[in-house]
């Protein structure tokens, strides 16, 4: 089967499920799903910590005791909080100096400054099991303080941010591939906001940014409140699927040209997530699995 075949059957065979409501993939558009889910439970997901596990959007089908930081009342500006206390903020910023070697002594750091809170977030991470890291610990409690000038609300961010590029543009935007300038650069109102949420968050890159965003907007087309956009997260399930189906694209940009080229009637997103599901479909539940904070 080619390449084109292959997505259609799994965009035929999955494409209910993403768009569903209760999938876990799309984001609502409300002040507390976008917190939650594009920014806590998407903006520090990376291989060996699943993020969304951690947070609450979605139970651990192994470990459902576990109690995330929804269960902990740890949301963004509880976070920001701990970012805001001098010792707990120089040492995560500078751990050699501090000697902080490891991600023990960064929880001992927060129960031993951080209250209540540092003491609960302490045990959230020493008790998880993934993997975790100083940089985890940083980017939560740094990434959530950079939200307290827009009263801690990752969607009155990106309001704010898309004001800036559009004055005139509506939010959420009708068109997130309306040409704009970002920093004297051409670009569109998506690749512009993946660019600031690079520039503005601690460890978020290239592949984390638009996967901040891209659930949100697809949350938006699937109600028709905006139209087609092209902001997906790649990773080697895609580059495993094109293979085994004669095609060798190693990278985002030529997957993004080939889509194109196909006229799909579905954004990106949708073709994306369908290879994550057409490759490891038992990894994810059929079922509602996600929380509503």
């Amino acid at each position: 089967m080619d390449l084109r075949s292959a997505v259609e059957q799994a965009c035929e065979r999955f494409k209910d499920r993403i768009l569903d409501p209760c999938s876990g993939v799309v984001i609502p558009d409300t002040e507390e799903e976008l917190n939650w889910h594009a920014f806590l439970a998407h903006s520090l997901d990376m291989q060996g910590f699943r993020a969304d596990w951690f947070v609450g959007k979605q139970r651990n089908p192994n470990w459902p005791e576990f109690k995330t930081l929804y269960d902990r009342g740890i949301g963004v500006q509880q976070l920001a909080s701990l970012w805001e206390i001098e010792p707990i903020r120089a040492a995560l910023s500078r751990p050699r100096d501090h000697r902080l070697t490891s991600v023990e002594p960064a929880l001992v750091l927060l129960e031993s400054h951080g209250g209540q809170v540092g003491l609960s977030l302490a045990d959230a991470f020493r008790t998880a099991r993934m993997r975790k890291n100083i940089l985890t610990i940083r980017g939560y409690l740094q990434n959530s303080r950079r939200l307290k000038e827009h009263g801690y609300s990752f969607r009155r961010y990106l309001q704010a941010i898309v004001a800036q590029l559009d004055p005139d543009a509506e939010f959420p935007p009708r068109n997130f591939m309306k040409p704009v300038l970002w920093k004297g650069q051409d670009a569109t109102i998506e690749c512009a906001l993946a660019r600031q949420l690079e520039c503005d968050f601690y460890g978020v890159g290239p592949e984390i940014a638009p996967y901040m965003l891209c659930d949100w907007m697809l949350g938006l087309w699937r109600d028709n409140k905006t139209g087609m956009f092209e902001s997906f997260k790649w990773d080697s399930r895609n580059v495993a699927f094109c293979k085994a189906h004669g095609e060798q694209i190693q990278s985002k940009t030529d997957f993004l040209r080939w889509y194109r080229a196909q006229g799909f009637g579905y954004p990106v997103r949708v073709v994306n997530e369908a290879i994550w599901f057409a490759r490891e479909p038992e990894k994810k539940s059929e079922s509602c699995t996600q929380r509503s904070p």
